[in-house]
């Protein structure tokens, strides 16, 4: 298998979209097969009720134009597998910085329930308590501290809810650094396109099929294995 990493024009749709229906007469009229997947909770997972999207242009379609980006390298760096796929591997400010990049793109950025930002204090108290739970599985692991199979349970699942508020608060709760991961994310999905792909973007997001399903559209990360 080989990892890829970049970007594609996806749109994202809310409702009852069904394939055979609405998407399938799409493919013929635009004549381009049009990927049509579930959305998966980047947290969990799990499939996100009633969400699809559309990938219009695939990585492969736009990876030249994305490595010419001033980010780029440093981008595929911070996210290549052996480097920091696991949140638990990133050590340095800089891959944080960009994993938080991907964050915003996929997550925060057209996200229209953002919560309200953390102050400091909250958000140490936070990364306090997740480091201190971390800590606990880690003595475990390493036979230094014993927790009974209840007590590994409550710990994770107190982990799995707290770590997307972390990720996310980690992002929003600095002006001045959400700034920064704004801009960065800004810089690294403005892609020219050709007139040929503009014009598919518009056929598909204009199509009575799913205009009125449409959540938002636009360059988002990706990364995988082929």
């Amino acid at each position: 298998m080989i990892f890829f990493c970049g970007i594609q024009y996806e749109i994202y749709l809310d409702g009852p979209v069904d394939f055979y229906n609405d998407i399938l007469p799409i493919w013929i009229e635009v004549r381009e097969k049009i990927k049509f997947e579930p959305v998966n909770d980047i947290f969990t997972g799990e499939k996100v009720k009633n969400m699809t999207k559309l990938i219009v242009l695939e990585e492969s379609k736009l990876h030249k134009r994305f490595k010419k980006n001033l980010y780029a390298d440093t981008y595929l760096k911070c996210h290549y597998p052996s480097l920091s796929y696991c949140e638990s591997e990133i050590k340095d400010l800089e891959r944080i910085k960009f994993y938080d990049v991907k964050n915003y793109n996929l997550f925060v950025k057209n996200n229209k329930n953002l919560p309200n930002p953390f102050t400091p204090d909250e958000f140490h108290i936070l990364k306090n308590k997740l480091d201190g739970l971390t800590k606990k599985l880690d003595n475990h692991k390493n036979n230094v501290e014993f927790v009974n199979e209840h007590q590994y349970t409550e710990i994770i699942n107190e982990m799995y809810t707290l770590m997307p508020i972390y990720k996310l608060q980690r992002i929003i709760y600095q002006p001045n650094y959400f700034e920064e991961i704004k801009s960065i994310e800004k810089s690294l999905t403005e892609i020219e396109l050709m007139q040929n792909e503009q014009d598919l973007i518009n056929k598909i997001i204009n199509h009575p099929n799913i205009k009125n399903f449409i959540h938002s559209h636009g360059i988002y990360f990706v990364e995988g294995y082929y």
